[in-house]
């Protein structure tokens, strides 16, 4: 895989970014990367246990733009349980480890040649496990 950090996809998730809206809604949580400012509120709603709309807002480097547009991307449609196992992996990707994921989180498979951004991409992964673990499901 190439090993530039801005690759194209990158570059284009940061740029158009899926699910971006100025006022996001649903069951929120903040992201922020004291090291260089990097900020996002992330919200989403569940459907019967499913994830079936995310939304976010925020300001920030490509990488964490792109990292929440393509987690947008992937995990609608997505159980809970799906989520934390994609997770995971992902975290383990960006540690430098090989993993099973789609293509396009496969883009950040060099992140871990930049410690100092693997908070970029990571943080609204951690967010929306917040988000998730808040979800009022009635019983």
């Amino acid at each position: 895989m190439n090993h530039n950090l801005y690759q194209q996809m990158i570059l284009d998730h940061s740029k158009n970014p899926k699910g971006y809206v100025k006022n996001p809604q649903g069951c929120c949580e903040k992201a922020y990367n004291p090291l260089c400012g990097d900020s996002v509120h992330i919200c989403l709603k569940q459907d019967n246990e499913i994830i079936s709309h995310i939304e976010f807002s925020g300001e920030g480097c490509s990488l964490s733009i792109a990292a929440a547009s393509i987690l947008v991307s992937i995990i609608v449609g997505k159980s809970k349980e799906d989520f934390f196992l994609i997770k995971h992996q992902f975290l383990q990707l960006v540690k430098g480890h090989e993993a099973e994921l789609p293509n396009k989180l496969q883009v950040f498979s060099n992140i871990s040649h930049y410690p100092m951004r693997v908070k970029c991409v990571t943080m609204v992964w951690h967010a929306v496990s917040k988000a998730l673990e808040e979800v009022y499901v009635p019983s």
